[in-house]
Protein backbone atom coordinates (compact mmCIF):
# COMPACT_ATOMS: atom_id res chain seq x y z
CA UNK A 1 0.00 0.00 0.00
CA UNK A 2 1.32 3.65 -0.79
CA UNK A 3 -0.07 6.84 -0.45
CA UNK A 4 0.42 10.20 0.60
CA UNK A 5 1.76 9.48 4.41
CA UNK A 6 1.37 6.01 4.28
CA UNK A 7 3.66 3.50 2.67
CA UNK A 8 3.33 -0.22 3.84
CA UNK A 9 5.21 -3.15 2.28
CA UNK A 10 6.72 -6.76 2.60
CA UNK A 11 10.22 -7.34 2.40
CA UNK A 12 12.05 -10.29 1.78
CA UNK A 13 16.15 -11.03 2.62
CA UNK A 14 17.77 -13.54 0.68
CA UNK A 15 19.25 -16.03 2.93
CA UNK A 16 23.08 -15.50 2.97
CA UNK A 17 23.09 -12.10 0.95
CA UNK A 18 25.25 -9.40 2.67
CA UNK A 19 23.76 -5.99 3.02
CA UNK A 20 26.13 -3.20 3.60
CA UNK A 21 26.11 -0.42 5.98
CA UNK A 22 22.74 1.56 5.62
CA UNK A 23 21.52 4.81 6.53
CA UNK A 24 17.78 5.70 7.35
CA UNK A 25 16.29 9.07 4.39
CA UNK A 26 13.12 8.37 6.67
CA UNK A 27 11.43 6.84 9.37
CA UNK A 28 10.95 3.67 9.57
CA UNK A 29 9.19 0.67 11.11
CA UNK A 30 9.60 -3.19 10.94
CA UNK A 31 9.01 -5.92 12.40
CA UNK A 32 10.59 -9.40 11.55
CA UNK A 33 8.27 -12.11 10.99
CA UNK A 34 10.49 -15.07 9.86
CA UNK A 35 13.83 -16.16 9.25
CA UNK A 36 17.28 -15.05 10.93
CA UNK A 37 19.27 -11.97 10.56
CA UNK A 38 22.78 -12.17 12.08
CA UNK A 39 23.32 -7.85 12.34
CA UNK A 40 27.64 -7.13 12.65
CA UNK A 41 28.77 -4.45 14.27
CA UNK A 42 32.03 -3.64 14.11
CA UNK A 43 34.45 -4.47 17.10
CA UNK A 44 31.49 -6.64 18.77
CA UNK A 45 29.58 -10.41 18.54
CA UNK A 46 27.16 -10.54 15.69
CA UNK A 47 23.83 -10.14 17.45
CA UNK A 48 21.20 -12.59 16.02
CA UNK A 49 17.70 -10.71 14.35
CA UNK A 50 14.78 -13.08 15.15
CA UNK A 51 11.17 -13.30 14.27
CA UNK A 52 8.89 -11.10 16.19
CA UNK A 53 11.44 -8.09 16.72
CA UNK A 54 10.19 -4.90 16.17
CA UNK A 55 12.21 -1.93 15.67
CA UNK A 56 11.92 1.61 14.77
CA UNK A 57 13.74 3.43 12.42
CA UNK A 58 14.59 7.15 13.36
CA UNK A 59 15.80 9.51 10.23
CA UNK A 60 19.69 9.40 9.95
CA UNK A 61 20.69 6.17 11.64
CA UNK A 62 22.76 4.06 10.30
CA UNK A 63 22.15 -0.07 10.52
CA UNK A 64 24.19 -2.87 9.48
CA UNK A 65 26.09 -4.56 7.95
CA UNK A 66 23.84 -7.44 8.05
CA UNK A 67 23.62 -11.02 6.85
CA UNK A 68 20.05 -13.38 7.11
CA UNK A 69 21.49 -16.25 7.53
CA UNK A 70 17.28 -17.73 7.17
CA UNK A 71 15.36 -16.06 5.05
CA UNK A 72 13.73 -12.92 6.53
CA UNK A 73 10.87 -11.97 6.32
CA UNK A 74 9.33 -8.01 7.59
CA UNK A 75 6.63 -5.74 7.23
CA UNK A 76 8.11 -2.29 6.75
CA UNK A 77 5.66 1.06 7.50
CA UNK A 78 6.96 4.67 6.57
CA UNK A 79 5.11 7.84 5.94
CA UNK A 80 7.37 8.59 3.54
CA UNK A 81 6.60 9.00 -0.54
CA UNK A 82 9.31 6.95 -1.57
CA UNK A 83 10.84 3.28 -0.88
CA UNK A 84 13.52 1.67 -0.26
CA UNK A 85 14.23 3.62 2.59
CA UNK A 86 18.10 3.55 2.69
CA UNK A 87 20.27 4.63 1.31
CA UNK A 88 23.81 2.39 0.82
CA UNK A 89 26.93 3.90 3.05
CA UNK A 90 30.32 3.12 3.69
CA UNK A 91 31.96 0.71 6.47
CA UNK A 92 32.12 2.64 9.51
CA UNK A 93 30.29 5.02 8.72
CA UNK A 94 28.19 6.90 11.85
CA UNK A 95 24.70 8.27 11.15
CA UNK A 96 23.99 11.67 12.00
CA UNK A 97 21.01 10.87 13.86
CA UNK A 98 22.55 8.34 16.58
CA UNK A 99 23.15 9.32 19.88
CA UNK A 100 26.62 9.87 21.04
CA UNK A 101 29.11 6.79 21.53
CA UNK A 102 26.43 4.40 19.53
CA UNK A 103 26.32 2.85 16.56
CA UNK A 104 22.87 2.62 14.82
CA UNK A 105 22.18 -0.58 14.97
CA UNK A 106 22.70 -0.36 18.76
CA UNK A 107 20.69 2.61 18.76
CA UNK A 108 17.73 0.86 16.70
CA UNK A 109 17.65 -2.31 19.44
CA UNK A 110 17.65 -0.14 22.13
CA UNK A 111 14.71 1.35 21.66
CA UNK A 112 13.28 -2.06 19.91
CA UNK A 113 11.09 -4.87 21.67
CA UNK A 114 10.70 -8.02 20.87
CA UNK A 115 7.05 -8.37 21.11
CA UNK A 116 6.33 -11.74 22.73
CA UNK A 117 7.60 -9.76 25.99
CA UNK A 118 5.15 -7.50 25.77
CA UNK A 119 1.76 -8.41 27.65
CA UNK A 120 -1.78 -9.13 26.56
CA UNK A 121 -5.04 -7.33 27.43
CA UNK A 122 -8.28 -7.91 27.32
CA UNK A 123 -10.26 -6.07 24.86
CA UNK A 124 -13.75 -6.66 27.49
CA UNK A 125 -11.23 -4.79 29.80
CA UNK A 126 -9.78 -2.23 27.61
CA UNK A 127 -13.37 -1.19 25.55
CA UNK A 128 -16.68 -3.01 27.73
CA UNK A 129 -18.35 -6.16 27.92
CA UNK A 130 -20.01 -6.10 24.26
CA UNK A 131 -15.95 -7.60 23.40
CA UNK A 132 -16.38 -10.97 24.30
CA UNK A 133 -13.67 -13.11 26.34
CA UNK A 134 -10.56 -14.33 24.19
CA UNK A 135 -9.97 -11.34 22.20
CA UNK A 136 -6.83 -9.44 23.34
CA UNK A 137 -4.79 -6.65 22.49
CA UNK A 138 -0.88 -5.93 23.30
CA UNK A 139 0.42 -2.15 21.83
CA UNK A 140 4.18 -2.26 20.31
CA UNK A 141 4.27 1.17 19.80
CA UNK A 142 2.74 4.28 20.44
CA UNK A 143 4.44 6.94 17.96
CA UNK A 144 2.73 10.28 18.78
CA UNK A 145 5.08 12.25 16.80
CA UNK A 146 4.25 10.23 13.45
CA UNK A 147 0.78 9.70 14.24
CA UNK A 148 1.04 5.81 14.38
CA UNK A 149 0.51 2.71 16.20
CA UNK A 150 1.30 -0.49 16.07
CA UNK A 151 -0.97 -3.46 17.81
CA UNK A 152 -1.02 -7.33 18.01
CA UNK A 153 -4.81 -8.32 17.78
CA UNK A 154 -5.20 -12.29 19.08
CA UNK A 155 -8.87 -13.80 18.83
CA UNK A 156 -8.77 -17.33 20.20
CA UNK A 157 -10.66 -20.11 18.47
CA UNK A 158 -14.48 -19.41 17.59
CA UNK A 159 -14.18 -16.05 18.73
CA UNK A 160 -15.59 -13.12 16.79
CA UNK A 161 -15.32 -9.18 17.25
CA UNK A 162 -18.45 -7.10 16.76
CA UNK A 163 -18.29 -4.40 14.22
CA UNK A 164 -15.65 -1.47 15.07
CA UNK A 165 -13.98 0.89 13.53
CA UNK A 166 -10.80 2.62 13.22
CA UNK A 167 -9.93 6.19 12.57
CA UNK A 168 -7.22 6.15 10.94
CA UNK A 169 -5.95 4.05 8.01
CA UNK A 170 -5.09 0.33 9.20
CA UNK A 171 -2.92 -1.96 7.93
CA UNK A 172 -4.05 -5.61 8.83
CA UNK A 173 -1.16 -8.50 8.48
CA UNK A 174 -1.58 -12.44 9.64
CA UNK A 175 1.38 -13.28 11.50
CA UNK A 176 -0.32 -16.66 12.79
CA UNK A 177 -3.46 -19.00 12.29
CA UNK A 178 -6.12 -17.52 10.04
CA UNK A 179 -8.68 -14.51 10.25
CA UNK A 180 -11.93 -13.88 8.64
CA UNK A 181 -12.65 -10.45 7.67
CA UNK A 182 -16.15 -8.94 6.98
CA UNK A 183 -16.27 -5.31 6.10
CA UNK A 184 -19.30 -3.04 6.70
CA UNK A 185 -21.62 -3.90 3.22
CA UNK A 186 -19.25 -6.60 2.00
CA UNK A 187 -18.18 -10.29 1.52
CA UNK A 188 -15.92 -12.36 4.17
CA UNK A 189 -12.82 -13.11 3.23
CA UNK A 190 -10.18 -15.23 5.20
CA UNK A 191 -6.84 -14.10 5.51
CA UNK A 192 -3.67 -16.83 6.71
CA UNK A 193 -0.40 -16.50 7.55
CA UNK A 194 1.98 -13.21 5.56
CA UNK A 195 -1.49 -11.96 3.93
CA UNK A 196 -2.73 -8.78 4.45
CA UNK A 197 -5.58 -6.21 4.30
CA UNK A 198 -5.86 -2.18 3.82
CA UNK A 199 -8.57 -0.72 5.91
CA UNK A 200 -9.33 2.54 5.12
CA UNK A 201 -10.03 5.39 7.70
CA UNK A 202 -13.50 4.68 9.28
CA UNK A 203 -14.30 1.57 7.53
CA UNK A 204 -16.51 -0.78 10.18
CA UNK A 205 -15.17 -4.28 9.83
CA UNK A 206 -15.66 -7.82 12.01
CA UNK A 207 -13.06 -10.35 12.65
CA UNK A 208 -13.53 -13.77 13.84
CA UNK A 209 -11.36 -16.73 14.11
CA UNK A 210 -12.88 -19.94 11.70
CA UNK A 211 -11.13 -22.61 14.14
CA UNK A 212 -13.45 -24.57 16.25
CA UNK A 213 -13.59 -23.64 19.85
CA UNK A 214 -12.78 -27.05 21.81
CA UNK A 215 -12.15 -26.16 25.42
CA UNK A 216 -14.30 -25.85 28.65
CA UNK A 217 -17.89 -24.30 28.63
CA UNK A 218 -19.76 -23.03 30.99
CA UNK A 219 -22.60 -25.20 32.69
Amino acid sequence: HNEAGDNFRFVIQTEDLLIPTNEFLAPGKVLIIKGIDRLLIPNKEPIELTAGLYAPFPVGTDFGPEVPILEANSFVWSPAPFFPLIVKRPDGFIGPGNPSGKTGSEYVLDIGSFIGIVRWSAFEFLYGQAWPQGIDRKIIEVDTQLGSTASLIRLRPGRTTPPFLIRANTHLAVLSGSVNITPAGGRTQTLTPKQYAFIPNGLSIVLSNPKTYSGPTAR
